[in-house]
């Protein structure tokens, strides 16, 4: 998956119109890289980390109070939750009730609704296990301008970075998204989509 499409991306690369493997290397090499920058873990194990819609099964500090600060967003949906202090989360005992939550504060915050049975997120490392479905099923205008310009900065630069093999015709380059070198203009623009409020 990309955070934009190769028609899009060619909108930002006039003439370019047979670059359908190139392109699509390229899109995923800078959405990993955006998502690694912007502090989004992988879903799953071996995975590369993205910043649209995935599933997540994670473990979060419990700090008391109503509101859990979720460790990846936006959240668009729960499929459990465990508040469990052994930190087994298998105990039935320990799954919070789905009635007794929402997701709030655009889908960065679990909240406890006032009405909840369970009272308050419990105190403690990694006691409260979530499993959910977070990221961008709909990638913002704004993100995808920036991959717009990644792309056409990063296709520019390719004969000097990332790079494991080049040709100018017949074969292939092949990008790699440890070795993209993001622009500070860039860099500084994708601040606003960071977990935690800063790039890793």
């Amino acid at each position: 998956m990309a955070l934009i499409t190769a028609a899009e991306a060619r909108d930002v690369l006039p003439g370019i119109t047979d670059e359908g493997t190139l392109l699509d290397t390229l899109l995923g090499a800078i959405g990993a890289a955006f998502a690694r920058r912007c502090g989004y873990p992988p879903a799953s194990v071996g995975a590369a980390p993205t910043m649209e819609s995935a599933s997540y099964t994670l473990d979060h500090d419990g700090i008391g109070g109503r509101d859990l600060a979720l460790r990846v967003f936006p959240a668009t949906a729960i499929t459990s939750v465990y508040d469990d202090p052994d930190r087994d989360f298998t105990d039935s005992t320990r799954l919070v009730p789905s009635a007794d939550y929402v997701i709030v504060n655009g889908g960065r915050t679990l909240r406890l609704k006032s009405t909840a049975t369970w009272g308050t997120w419990g105190r403690g490392e990694g006691r409260i296990r979530v499993a959910f479905t977070a990221g961008y099923a709909t990638v913002p205008a704004d993100l995808k301008d920036l991959a717009k310009r990644a792309v056409k900065w990063s296709f520019e630069q390719r004969r000097t970075q990332g790079k494991v093999s080049e040709s100018s015709e017949g074969s292939s380059v092949t990008f790699l998204e440890s070795e993209l070198d993001l622009p500070p203009f860039i860099l500084g623009a994708l601040g606003q989509f960071a977990l935690g409020g800063r790039l890793s």
